[in-house]
């Protein structure tokens, strides 16, 4: 007699995979499996995450975060030699502490590219622009605030930051 044609639960001897909860720290679920998108035929409009990114994008990401730091960290130097913050919602923040202004820049920044990260395929801007240009753009623009700033330092860069 044929076996596959025997009754579901008859061929059935190991447990049902999906009765066992997953643990969160299994290799995939640390380090991921989607690399990509899951079908080609979905359009490219359908919000798709996946849960490893391209290494370029960690290191823009990274980079964005460590440049804010810095920002903040010469912001605070400049604005002890004498300088205005110009951002009228940092100068509110900073009003209130120093520390609550590093927290707030460094907690928009890191929100701002939280909510970048995984949508880095997706058009914005009246479908002109993805989310990783919009990433490439504040590593740009957070470059040139980081040269502006070691250009204005009074005697210079060095003086600055030696300990």
């Amino acid at each position: 007699m044929d076996n596959n044609n025997a009754p579901t639960e008859k061929r059935r001897t190991k447990r049902d995979r999906r009765e066992i909860t997953a643990s969160p720290f299994t290799y995939h679920r640390l380090l991921g499996r989607r690399r990509a998108d899951r079908r080609e035929e979905e359009p490219s409009s359908a919000a798709q995450v996946i849960d490893v990114y391209p290494k370029h994008l960690i290191i823009v990401t990274t980079c964005i975060l460590l440049l804010c730091a810095l920002d903040a960290h010469n912001t605070l130097l400049l604005l002890q030699q004498g300088a205005v913050e110009l951002n009228p919602l940092m100068d509110v923040v900073l009003k209130q502490s120093s520390s609550m202004f590093v927290v707030c820049k460094f907690a928009l920044t890191s929100f701002a590219v939280i909510l970048l990260v995984p949508h880095h395929h997706e058009r914005f801007f009246f479908n002109r622009f993805k989310g990783r240009h919009a990433l490439y753009f504040s590593l740009s623009i957070y470059l040139l605030l980081i040269s502006y700033q070691w250009s204005i330092f009074p005697g210079g860069i060095s003086s600055t930051y030696l300990f």
